[in-house]
């Protein structure tokens, strides 16, 4: 006989995949509310549109981290025993390039339907089927993984926040300023439509320059410092070069005074998160 038992699957990432359409809902639906209450008007206090309008913001600046959640968290469904199958890739690059193509032809990120479509799936097939003996006894004890190969228990160091925050915060840097390059503010006129966003923008790099100048320091404190912590670990079998990683800290450092080197650091910190991933899995 079988029986269907409900299991817990061990993934996080889906907390990446839910915020970023919840951010744009809470967003546009205070600039939609502040609209038909007129709060959008000359001479009205600035926070009415303000607060909404980084929230949207942030919500679509968050889109790269919508897709890698959804495809780290895909593949981690997938590997699992429930019902249910994503294919990472698909979801992963769907997700990157539908919320893309809708900003551009409908003004609208898509991050909402997609997010539920998969949220959805994801709940409702959190289900497995075990064959049982007239005991009611597993025939076979479920486990998709060798004993060898499977995650260590515990924590082995939260270090790497450091490291994947600053990496984010760029990535919102970035996005603002191609924003910036195509709203233009300074060529925005002051009764357009658009002047609110082009207000919500600027300021928004300017929060986002200021952060990511902030978080130089703790990006290299944090590979540093989460490298060596994995290296002197006995749960893991990868230990991090000791002369690469602090160098790749240590040109971070430097990118305060000689900015391109930063693209050269960030893209370490990112190898160095995808290699750590692969040996640790979840911290």
């Amino acid at each position: 006989m079988s029986k269907m038992n409900t299991i817990r699957l061990d993934s996080n990432w889906w907390y990446g995949v839910a915020i970023p359409p919840v951010l744009e809902l809470v967003g546009g639906g205070g600039i939609l509310v502040a609209g038909r209450l007129g709060l959008i008007q000359d001479g009205a206090n600035p926070l009415t549109i303000l607060v909404p309008g980084f929230t949207l913001l942030a919500g679509l600046f968050l889109i790269p981290v919508f897709a890698l959640c959804l495809f780290f968290d895909a593949r981690a469904v997938n590997q699992s025993n429930t019902s249910w199958n994503p294919r990472p890739v698909f979801w992963g690059v769907g997700s990157l390039l539908l919320p893309l193509v809708g900003v551009i032809a409908f003004s609208y990120s898509l991050l909402v339907p997609i997010a539920a479509v998969y949220l959805y799936r994801r709940f409702s097939s959190t289900s497995i089927v075990t064959d049982l003996t007239a005991d009611n006894d597993p025939v076979i004890e479920i486990d998709n993984e060798d004993d060898s190969t499977n995650e260590p228990s515990g924590r082995v160091s939260n270090w790497w926040y450091g490291i994947a925050v600053p990496i984010v915060a760029y990535i919102v840097f970035l996005g603002a300023v191609l924003l910036l390059g195509i709203i233009q503010p300074d060529q925005v006129q002051p009764r357009s439509r658009f002047a609110w966003l082009s207000l919500v923008i600027t300021v928004f790099t300017v929060l986002a320059t200021f952060a990511q100048f902030v978080l130089t320091p703790v990006f290299s404190l944090s590979l540093y410092l989460d490298q060596r912590r994995v290296r002197a670990s006995d749960a893991v079998d990868w230990h991090p070069n000791q002369l690469v990683w602090p160098a790749i800290a240590l040109v971070h450092l430097i990118s305060m005074i000689v900015t391109q080197a930063m693209l050269l650091s960030l893209a370490g910190g990112i190898v160095y998160l995808w290699r750590r991933h692969g040996h640790i899995g979840r911290p």
